[in-house]
This record gives structure tokens, sequence and C-alpha cells, in this order.
């Protein structure tokens, strides 16, 4: 029996495997729609500006920072600046994980320092974890 679950689990884990590498490779083939959906969603639902490799810092009216936050419901912008344009299909594949893996290859900086890194993880968190999980915020 024992062997039996040894390679039911081998094959579980290949399975899933070969699936994320297929999602990825899928991802990739769509990637300018990856980066417009990552890009949008990121202003909208957290508050996050992102400044694209190659390009000047995006300046951001006085007028579109209300419209950003008051989307998002924070009371502060990020800057996040892409050094590396993979994190768009890389954080769709892999989720939050990703970003941390990205951090930390320099795929990415903010602007402010580490406060607004911080910021940054805790706002994906809040976004990515299902709100059965985050009962404590509700008492």
């Amino acid at each position: 029996m024992g062997i039996l679950l040894d390679y039911v689990y081998v094959l579980t884990v290949a399975t899933i495997r070969a699936y994320k590498w297929l999602e990825l490779q899928i991802l990739q083939l769509f990637s300018g729609v990856v980066q417009k959906l990552w890009i949008y969603y990121s202003e909208n639902w957290l508050g996050v500006v992102v400044h694209l490799p190659g390009q000047s810092l995006r300046e951001i009216s006085e007028k579109e920072e209300k419209r950003i936050l008051a989307s998002c419901g924070y009371n502060s912008l990020i800057h996040l600046k892409v050094n590396n344009p993979s994190i768009f299909t890389r954080s769709a594949n892999t989720g939050p994980l990703a970003m941390g893996e990205a951090y930390v290859n320099g795929d990415w900086e903010t602007l402010n320092g580490e406060e607004d890194i911080t910021e940054m993880s805790c706002r994906i968190v809040l976004v990515t974890t299902p709100l059965r999980a985050r009962r404590w915020e509700l008492d």
C-alpha cells in the first residue's frame, strides 16, 4: 500500500508541475494582455502605480490620484518600478509568492523605500486571501 501511495503522490506532483508549466507558456503567449490587466487591477484594487522599464516615471495628476484612491479604498499610492516585465506573467502563474521571489531577484522595487514594500505585501495578501479566511477583519 505504501508504494502505491508514493506512486500516486509522485504522479500528482508531476501533473501539477506540467499544468503550471503549460499555464505559464499560455500566459507568456498573451503577455501583453496579462500586463495590461495586471496594471489595471494593481491600480484599482491595490493603489499601486506601475512604472514600466525603459519608460520615464509616470506623472500622476491630482485628479488621477484621487480616482485611483477612491477605487482602491486606500489613503496613499505605492509607486512600483518594474525592472523585469516577466513578473506580470510569473505572478499571474504562481500568485503572490512570485512577487516576493521577483523582489529578491531585483525584478521590481518601490520608489519610496521599504515601508511601501511592507504596505504592498499587506495589500496583496488582503486582496488574494478569501473573505472566510479573514474573519478577524470583520470582528
